[in-house]
Order: structure tokens, then C-alpha cells, then sequence
């Protein structure tokens, strides 16, 4: 039985529903019998029998396999809760079971509307420092998204806060057409509506001069720079994240999403369920603090260590030390499953009961998230990870030691390394996860690892990168301090079509062009440019002149732009194996730009390439994107400069994520074909190459982001600030179209962890409580 509990998603005029698919492959046209749990016990039966397109096209059955179960009324108390959903008949969780689900408590009100302003004031009662998200609907349609945060003095007494409760909100001019509009406001990822709404406006297009509807558009641009101006001053993007006292206040909310501690009895006789190996510890009340940690989840364990002459059968000594202390643990283990703990790990009391409840028959392997442990018990530096991604993994060694891994699997790959001298702890826990296939590992967004200040350092990038081509057999190398992959290119390369929209602006195309064709060092390269009706003297010129080079083709299609039908065009008209989106406002900065995509690109079961994009200031302007940030989706890590490492590493390490940019975007034109390419009739313009790379992963095929091809990208200056009413209708439209197709409000993202927040700049601040939908 294969299945996953995507998401707890609400929907209007049903609520809270746990959703997602289950298929038996045994048994294709049977609907599979689940049932839904919570800490409290059983609480409905249900089938996955919905129809899912994205499944047939994935080749599970008929598509019929999907489910929506909704949460009943007594989960609707703004407590947190344990949402298992199981097979009906074996009881087995599916994949992502469970999450946890809280409804917030919120609460606010709608004081005044004056003209197009409304003002009043929001609550979460749970947590009063935090300002809430509102939706503002307008005949149903949601137009804004806005905090309130603003302060007035009067609600310091009222509400007994510090005052930053407020809002104010401009409704958009177009509103001024003499016809009634009801306006509604409610809190985010909810159907809990501010007091005071519905409200009904109408106002005369009168009080609307063209004058004025100039400067509203003056005023929208001017309110993108003073953005911009922000984002550059946004210097210490970790200022959350590594904010001791933030920390410890996420913890206090979050810590009760761990699984109550039930021990379950033990059985005389029975074989341990888990090995922990731990030679760091410096004597009996070391070993006896560690096992009363392991007593509270379940007696199910035997304890590997090098402390002799403890009283618990247990509890197994030896005096052996390094890597012939780890061998003779491998060897002599009796549990089914190992967690391997280097000196300075110490692991949450909960981490047995999890791992006893995360781990079953397709289940190899499981990481869990880790924080940084003083001494005095001060946490800090919490490391919040994705789901397994084995690209991450390589080029980072984000996992590090925190994960258990059955038996049979370290065993095995302990003896192929330590023969060759790789004895290092954390690097065979990172071999073994790296020898497993990606669907049996999985990963708990849970904090149940501790390093202790100042613990072992990692394994040196030259010895790693030589474990790393043992164990891998991949052309790792070492650069600047940091271990990277090398995939091969065949010999010859294969060609390559560069696609670059355009309608005059040639002073972009000239620089786009120029570096495309002298500064990529690639031998395969052709142009194709769609010109989209450009009628400038100096445009038509350049193109005239472009098309004398026998590596560039001009396509000419008039008429209302529509980036996904342009690039369509072109990708029916190329004749090579791959093709590459690339606006034409993007610059080269690294020459093997291409070669790196296009190494990706030929992999097997990769469908897309993305690039490392840098604003003109050296920000990053796209680092992959994450689905479901802001409630739709948008570009990650820009709130870091080109060269930071980011959260974790995630700046400069190759990885898998759920979709990139169009802006520069490399695949297989075949796979390109077989989605239907980009969407022109929905997504004409805005978030075309979010769907097509959610169209390419509903059909198997992994999206890559490599921070070792880099480009700038002159963000839209091709189309100028497109701040148009008309613009604002398309733009809020296809958002609409997005997340009603894709459920991008409450996408679980598994690139990104579901520990970091989904407003503001990714990487850069906790999901606090409720704000993950």
C-alpha cells in the first residue's frame, strides 16, 4: 500500500479536512479502507476514492484514489493535535502521518471604512507579540493579504498588548465604479471572519480623476522601491533564527507537538527494537542519565558504550575505542534499527517513541532535526531540515549524524568504508543514507537531537569528498573549502536551444544576447528569439543584425504578450534535445553556466534545471522556489547576498526543489512536450513555470536548483513596473488559478522545511504555530 496525508486543508463552506491518496497495487480497483486518528483515538472511517487527474497521470490506477476526511468539531478547540491518518485493515500510517493541527485563536475587528480605507485591530490570543495574517476578499475574490501590525496606543489598554495590533488597508482604486462590492475580512488559512464584516461599498467613479488613478500607480511603484531599498538593507537575514530568546519561545509552542511519552510495556524475552551506540559518554552517571532519556520513550533498546561495569543488562561495555569500538558495536548489535551517537549527542527524550512510531516495512532510514545544547540546558541554533534530498545531502552534509538507520544497511556499508580508512561517525551515517533508494528514507520535522557547544567538528571536505566517491561513485570534488558534484557531460555535448522572448528593449537583448553567445563556454549552443512585435528603430536593427549569425534564429509573433504561448511556439519550432527558457533580461556571470545545467538536465528522472539568479545589487533574486510561500508560491533566499551561504548552506548547495524560474530554466524537450509545456490559456504570464514544473513532478521527474550556474537577472525590466489595473486583475487571477489547482494555501512543500515561516523572505524566521495553514 503506497499513499501520503498531503496536507490538513480548509476549504469554504465544508472546514478543516485531512486530504491526500492511497493506492494498492495489488489491489488497483479497490478503494482503500482508512481510518482517522487523533491522540484521543479513533475518529472516522473513510475511502480514497476520489478522483485525482495528477495520479492517473502518474500511473497510479484509474486516478480514483484520493480522500478528503473531514476533522470533526471537537478538534476545532485552538489546541494542538495529533492527526494519524492509517489503513482501515493493517493500521499502517500512511507517508507524512501525522501532522499536527491546531485552529488558531484569533480574534479582531472591522472598525471603520472611510472611502476605499478600512482600519481596525487582530488578536492571536496564543501568542499576542505575533501579528496575524488577514485575507481581504472582495465579492469572494481575495485581492490582498496584509498583517496587522501597525501600533495604536489605545490598544495597549484594550487588548493589553503592546499596542502592534492594528491595520489599515487601501482597497484598489478599480473599486470606484459606481456598483455595490461586499468586502470581507478574514484571518489566513481560515474561515474565521473579523467582526464588523461583511461590509458593502460603493463609490462613485467620480471621486476617481485619471489624475489620481496616475498616481495611484506612481504610488504602487514608489512602494516596490521602498521595498527593494528594504531588502537591501536586510544584512543579517539569520537574526531570527539564531535569536536565543525567539528560539526558546518557539520551542515553548511547539515543543507539545511531540508524541505523548506512553512506554510501552516490555516484553521478556523480546529482542531490543533499537541500538544506540555512544562512546562519548565519561562514566556510569552518564550511562545511567542517557538510559533514563531512553526509559521514557520505550524499554525496547540496548545501549552500545564504552563505560564498563554498568548494573543494566542493557547496557553493553567495551573497552575498545575509535573506529574499532564502532566496528564491534556494528557487529555485535541485536536491535533492528541503530542510532549512532558521536561524542557531544545527546538525543531528545521523545526521539524513541518517534522513531518507533515513523519507522515500518518501507521505511530504511530516518532524520530527524537537530539544535545546538549548553551545558545549563540553553538550546540555540536549531538546524531545521527538508525531506530527504540526496543532492542536498552530498554537497552539504546536512543530515550529519541525526538519523536512524536499520542494521543490516550501516553493516553493510561500515564494511566496504572502514577497510579504506572512513571510520568517521556522521560519514557513515550519511554513506548509508546515501546507498538507500529516496521513497524508504524519511524525515520528522522534529527538534529530537542535541549537539553538545563545541562537539566534534565535520569530517574535513578532502577526506569527506574521498568517502564520498567510495561510497557513491560520484566525481566529487573540493572547491573553496566545500565538497561539489560533477556530472559528466557526454562527448559531444548535445545541442542546446536557447529560447529569449523580447519586444524592443534593445538595449536589454544586446547585453542578454551578447553574453549568451561570448561568454557561455558550451560548443552546442543556438539561439531562438521570439520577437513579440517590437517596433522600435533600434530594436528591429539589432535583431536584423542578430540574425546574420548563423547560431540565431528570430521568431516573429506579434500580438498581446503571453510568455507561455511564445515559448511554446518556439520549443515546437527547436529540433534539439534540450531546450532553455531564458528571458531576455538575464546577463551571464559564470561561463560554465550551461555545462552545469545541462549535466542535470541528462540525469535520469530529472525534469527541470534552475539557475542561481542575482539581482544587479549581488543579491540573490531566485534560489529555487518554494510552493505555498505567501500563500501561492515565490523565489527563495533572497534575503541573501550572492556569495552567503544562506540557512544551512542552502545557497551554495545543489538541490532538489518543487519548481524554478522560467527566467532561466533547462529541460529535455520531450519531457517539456509531454506536460503540455507551459499553460497559456491560465497562466499566460505569472506562475506558467511554477505549474509546469509541479506538472513535471506530478509525473515522477525531480526539479533541480544549481547555485553553480550563475546569471543576473534585471527582475521584469523587460515589461517595465506593470502596474496596470488591467496587469493587477491578470496577476491576482492566475494566483486564484494556481491556488485553486495546485491547493498552494496549505502545499507541503517537502523541499522547504515546514519549521521556517512562509511569509516575509524565506530561511529566515520561524513557522510559528498556525502560520503553515
Amino acid at each position: 500500500m503506497q499513499g501520503f496525508l498531503d496536507a490538513l486543508d480548509f476549504y469554504d463552506g465544508q472546514g478543516w479536512v485531512a486530504k491526500g491518496w492511497a493506492f494498492d497495487p495489488d489491489r488497483p480497483d479497490r478503494p482503500v479502507p482508512l481510518q482517522l486518528w487523533s491522540e484521543t483515538g479513533h475518529l472516522a472511517d473513510a475511502l480514497a476514492d476520489r478522483l485525482r487527474p495528477d495520479l492517473a497521470v502518474a500511473g497510479f490506477g484509474t486516478g480514483h484514489h484520493a480522500f478528503e476526511i473531514l476533522l470533526p468539531a471537537a478538534l476545532l478547540d485552538g489546541k494542538p493535535h495529533l492527526i494519524h491518518v492509517v489503513h482501515g485493515e493493517t493500521g499502517r500510517p500512511l507517508s507524512q502521518s501525522p501532522r499536527v493541527f491546531a485552529m488558531p485563536r484569533v480574534r479582531g475587528r472591522l472598525e471603520t471604512v472611510l472611502g476605499l480605507t478600512l482600519e481596525g485591530w487582530v488578536k492571536d490570543d496564543l501568542d499576542p507579540g505575533r501579528a496575524p495574517t488577514i485575507d481581504v476578499l472582495v465579492d469572494g475574490r481575495i485581492t490582498a493579504r496584509i498583517a496587522g501590525d501597525r501600533f495604536r496606543a489605545d490598544l495597549t489598554r484594550s487588548l493589553g498588548t503592546g499596542g502592534h495590533n492594528a491595520f489599515r488597508h487601501t482597497l484598489p482604486v478599480e473599486l470606484c465604479d459606481d456598483a455595490p462590492h461586499e468586502v470581507v475580512l478574514r484571518f489566513s488559512n481560515t474561515d474565521i471572519v473579523l467582526d464588523g464584516c461583511p461590509v458593502e461599498v460603493r463609490l462613485s467613479s467620480a471621486v476617481v480623476p485619471p489624475a489620481l488613478r496616475r498616481l495611484n500607480d506612481e504610488m504602487a511603484a514608489a512602494e516596490d522601491a521602498v521595498a527593494a531599498l528594504r531588502r537591501r538593507l536586510e544584512r543579517l537575514p539569520l537574526r531570527t533564527l539564531g535569536d536565543k530568546a525567539a528560539y526558546a519561545r518557539w520551542l515553548r509552542l511547539h515543543e507539545g507537538r511531540w508524541r505523548d511519552l506512553r512506554p510501552e510495556p516490555a516484553v521478556p524475552g523480546a529482542a531490543p527494537a533499537f541500538t544506540i551506540v555512544a562512546e562519548g559518554l565519561d562514566g556510569p552517571a552518564a550511562v545511567a542519565a542517557l538510559a533514563a532519556r531512553l526509559d521514557a520513550a520505550t524499554p525496547r533498546w540496548e545501549l552500545v558504550t564504552g563505560v564498563s561495569g554498568v548494573a543494566d543488562a542493557r547496557v553493553v561495555g567495551s573497552p575498545a575505542r575509535g573506529a574499532g569500538f564502532l566496528g564491534m558495536a556494528l557487529e555485535c548489535a541485536r536491535g533492528e534499527v541503530m542510532v549512532l551517537l558521536p561524542a557531544g549527542h545527546t538525543p531528545h527524550p521523545a526521539l524513541l517513541a518517534e522513531l518507533a512510531a515513523a519507522f515500518d516495512e518501507d521505511t530504511d532510514a530516518v532524520t530527524v532535526d537537530e539544535d545546538t545544547l549548553a551545558p545549563g540546558g540553553e538550546r540555540s541554533a536549531p538546524v531545521f531540515k527538508p525531506a530527504w534530498d540526496p543532492d542536498r545531502c552530498i554537497e552539504s552534509g546536512y543530515v550529519g549524524a541525526a538519523a536512524a538507520v536499520r542494521r543490516a544497511v550501516l553493516v553493510d556499508v561500515w564494511r566496504r568504508l572502514a577497510p579504506a580508512g572512513f571510520t568517521n561517525w556522521e560519514g557513515v551515517v550519511e554513506s548509508a543514507l546515501l546507498a538507500l533508494p529516496a521513497e524508504r528514507i524519511r524525515h520528522l520535522p522534529y527538534v529530537l537531537w542535541h549537539r553538545a557547544p563545541g562537539a566534534a567538528p565535520p569530517e574535513p571536505a578532502e577526506i569527506r569528498a574521498g568517502r564520498l566517491r567510495l561510497a557513491s561513485g560520484a566525481r566529487v570534488e573540493v572547491a573553496e573549502g566545500r565538497v561539489r558534484v560533477r556530472h559528466p557531460l557526454p562527448d559531444p555535448a548535445p545541442p542546446v536551444t536557447l529560447i529569449v522572448p523580447t519586444r524592443d528593449r534593445a538595449d536589454l537583448l544586446r547585453t542578454c544576447v551578447g553574453s549568451l553567445l561570448t561568454r557561455t563556454r558550451y560548443p552546442a549552443l543556438s539561439l531562438l528569439i521570439v520577437d513579440n512585435g517590437s517596433v522600435e528603430p533600434d530594436a528591429l536593427a539589432l535583431l536584423a543584425t542578430l540574425e546574420r549569425d548563423a547560431r540565431v534564429r528570430v521568431l516573429r509573433r506579434p500580438g498581446p504578450f503571453n510568455f507561455s504561448a511564445l515559448n511554446n511556439d518556439a520549443v515546437a519550432l527547436a529540433d534539439t534535445p534540450l531546450i532553455g527558457l531564458v528571458n531576455n533580461d538575464v546577463e551571464v556571470i559564470a561561463p560554465d553556466w550551461l555545462a552545469e545545467m545541462v549535466a542535470h538536465a541528462l540525469r535520469p528522472g530529472v525534469g527541470a534545471v534552475g539557475a542561481k539568479l542575482l539581482f544587479p545589487d549581488g543579491r540573490i533574486q531566485h534560489g529555487g522556489v518554494v510552493v505555498g510561500f505567501h500563500g501561492v508560491a515565490d523565489n527563495a533566499q533572497q534575503a541573501f547576498d550572492g556569495a552567503a551561504p544562506g540557512y544551512a548552506g542552502s545557497a551554495v548547495t545543489t538541490q532538489n526543489v518543487s519548481a524554478v524560474t522560467a527566467a532561466c530554466l533547462l529541460c529535455r524537450r520531450d519531457a517539456y512536450l509531454a506536460v503540455g509545456g507551459l499553460d497559456e490559456e491560465a497562466f499566460a504570464v505569472s506562475f506558467n513555470d511554477v505549474d509546469f514544473c509541479l506538472k513535471l513532478r506530478a509525473r515522477g521527474l525531480r526539479v533541480i536548483w544549481t547555485p553553480h550556474a550563475l546569471l543576473t537577472h534585471h527582475e521584469s525590466a523587460s515589461r517595465g513596473a506593470d502596474r496596470s489595473l488591467e496587469a493587477h486583475r491578470r496577476e491576482a487571477a492566475e494566483a486564484d488559478r494556481l491556488r485553486a489547482k495546485w491547493r498552494t494555501e496549505t502545499f507541503a512543500d517537502p523541499f522547504y522545511s515546514p519549521n521556517l515561516a512562509r511569509t516575509g523572505h524565506s530561511h529566515c524566521d520561524f513557522a510559528w504555530l498556525f502560520d503553515q495553514g
